[in-house]
């Protein structure tokens, strides 16, 4: 039995092996080739990083997407924490809740084509507006439902306290409500972040010429061909990510600490 239980262990370890190899190797192999590597004599060359920032069109293209990304995450976390404090005075979730939902439940396809049709009926005209709208939409189906989870755990009579004891309402949110949102807004944020800035069917049905967003730009580019500059360009986003990533892990760890001790000291 110990035999059998030890193979099995090797060969469950040697597959989750392989099946990361295969997940990742594409990404090794598109750092390899951002750079330039001579082996006589050996060097490294960031020659492609460089024509990165000699593009007018890709730095232009990857400002809009950040603006619009940042947009993105105001909106939905505004709306998103409207909803939740609706949900304390009126105390009607079930509507709202469903609607809030309807960025992940709703085909992408489906929306962008429906704020295409309302913008071009109303002649409004597609562009940064219809895209905010449209990020928006989806987003609020990523931060509503973390908000609301943590809107669940905590202690309704803590509010109750702070208005019992002449708060206003504004004073309620900056004192009680955004602190104890933070982390989960600051999660909830990096993922409408992440997902608005490099979108790609909404900026094709919803987008403009005028207003050139990242994803619409590196498709243009890749009509001609794939050039390590491209993929020079992909390697940089990636490390943009990781950055994030690693930036909420920290501010995860620290927060955790810092509770923990807090806990301790009481």
């Amino acid at each position: 039995m110990t035999g059998s239980k030890g193979i099995n262990r090797l060969i469950s370890s040697l597959f989750l092996f392989v099946f990361y190899c295969f997940l990742y190797a594409p990404i090794v192999i598109l750092i390899v080739n951002s750079i330039e590597l001579k082996l006589s004599p050996f060097s490294v060359d960031f020659i492609w990083y460089k024509k990165i920032f000699e593009r007018s069109d890709i730095i232009g293209s990857m400002i809009n997407s950040f603006i619009l990304a940042i947009m993105s995450v105001v909106f939905s976390l505004f709306i998103s924490m409207l909803g939740i404090s609706h949900l304390y005075f009126r105390g009607r979730k079930e509507i709202l809740i469903f609607f809030s939902y309807a960025g992940i439940v709703l085909p992408e396809i489906a929306l962008a084509i429906a704020i295409l049709l309302f913008f071009v009926n109303f002649t409004i005209g597609t562009g940064m507006i219809s895209l905010l709208v449209a990020h928006t939409i989806v987003g609020i189906g990523y931060t509503f439902p973390i908000l609301y989870q943590r809107w669940i755990s905590i202690d309704k009579n803590i509010i109750d306290a702070s208005y019992d004891l002449g708060s206003s309402s504004t004073l309620v949110w900056k004192t009680v409500l955004i602190p104890l949102f933070k982390k989960n807004m600051i999660s909830a944020g990096i993922i409408v972040f992440i997902l608005s800035f490099d979108d790609y069917l909404l900026a094709y049905f919803c987008g403009s010429p005028e207003f050139i967003t990242f994803s619409m730009a590196i498709l243009s580019i890749l009509r001609v061909g794939l050039s390590p500059e491209i993929q020079a360009v992909a390697v940089f986003v990636l490390f943009m990510s990781v950055c994030i990533g690693v930036f909420y892990a920290m501010y995860s760890f620290a927060s955790n600490n810092r509770y923990n001790r807090k806990i301790e000291n009481e």
